[in-house]
């Protein structure tokens, strides 16, 4: 229909200004504030700045759409409100929930094209970010840090180790949790066969404190159930995974499965703002009023934003930690449904 098509473009106009002014903003104060960081040898490469921008772009897609639909949203509704083409639609026969339906339509399109860039495009340029700083950040003097490297087992157990000789075969440093009441230090591991050296078993007391009680100048380990060629492979962090490569990896139940559910869910989460933004800003702009405050709203709504990224952001270093169960990622945006459903039913 004819006004169907007007709402949407004229959504959909705003929509690509704000989102193009307001990557552009960050792009300026980003290479004006890491200008100093990204200058190893002479200046950096038009076109690989370019690519690099594009990554980011690409990486931070969720916060930029879901931000500039805020906005957009915000500003056309307001608009049709204070210039009397809400009266004028609902004078016609529209109710307020058809004149919604644009809205929708473009959240619909955002979900999809969310989920298309965290399953292609996210992942592989959250590598090119990563490897564009490495090379052109300057080199700062500082004592190289040794990071601690974790592997989950198949049978639920896991092993974190210091370091990983590749010619020698051996793991250093490691512990091997078997159970919660049960681990195993040693210096080092041999992978081919399983021989640890300087062996220290230590178990649960009464008190729930661990304490020795058993040492080894070496032990063999037929039980670690590890598969030497698969778990050697390259580690990639969980938010440069795809969305099918996560849900793939949550099926072989390894002691990571909550974390990798943690960060699908959290990846999910973010396209799931775009259905939430009509709800909740509809009843407040469309409500018949003298006094209209868009400039009150937008603050209002800017800070709830920041303040919703910001607890789905903590709820996922808490799932990623398993403090707890990953599903309560999802549970802020279920609280704020039922919060705003209601009084979008109560408009229409």
């Amino acid at each position: 229909m004819i006004w169907q098509r007007y709402l949407f473009f004229r959504l959909l106009k705003v929509f690509l200004f704000i989102l193009g002014l307001s990557f552009s903003l960050y792009s300026f104060v980003d290479l004006a504030t890491r200008s100093g960081k990204f200058v190893n040898r002479g200046f950096l490469p038009d076109l690989e700045t370019l690519l690099y921008y594009i990554d980011q772009f690409s990486y931070l897609l969720p916060l930029f759409f879901a931000l500039s639909f805020l906005l957009a949203t915000i500003q056309v509704l307001f608009d049709l409100n204070i210039h009397q083409e809400l009266v004028a639609l609902q004078m016609g026969g529209l109710s307020i929930k058809k004149m919604l339906k644009p809205f929708f339509i473009l959240a619909t399109l955002l979900f999809f094209l969310s989920i298309a860039n965290h399953q292609w495009l996210a992942p592989e340029a959250k590598k090119r970010i990563q490897t564009f700083q490495t090379v052109y950040a300057k080199k700062k003097k500082r004592s190289l840090r040794e990071h601690v490297h974790t592997i989950g087992l198949a049978d639920g157990t896991e092993l974190i180790y210091q370091r990983y000789d590749e010619k020698k075969g051996e793991l250093f440093d490691l512990f091997w949790i078997e159970t919660p009441t049960k681990l195993w230090h040693m210096k080092s591991l041999d992978v081919d066969p399983l021989r640890g050296r300087y062996v220290d078993l230590f178990e649960r007391d009464s008190s729930s404190k661990l304490v020795k009680t058993a040492s080894f100048t070496q032990r063999f380990f037929p039980e670690i159930e590890m598969d030497k060629e698969e778990i050697f492979k390259p580690f990639i962090p969980f938010e440069n995974r795809s969305l099918s490569q996560l849900f793939t990896q949550i099926g072989a139940k390894t002691a990571e499965w909550r974390s990798l559910l943690a960060h699908l869910l959290y990846k999910f989460s973010h396209p799931l703002l775009f259905f939430l933004i009509p709800f909740a800003v509809g009843p407040i702009a469309c409500r018949f009023s003298r006094h209209t405050a868009p400039f009150l709203t937008t603050t209002i709504a800017l800070f709830a934003f920041v303040s919703i990224m910001m607890v789905l952001d903590g709820m996922l270093i808490l799932g990623e930690n398993q403090v707890i169960s990953p599903f309560f990622i999802l549970a802020p945006l279920i609280l704020l449904y039922a919060l705003f459903f209601p009084a979008f039913r109560k408009t229409l």
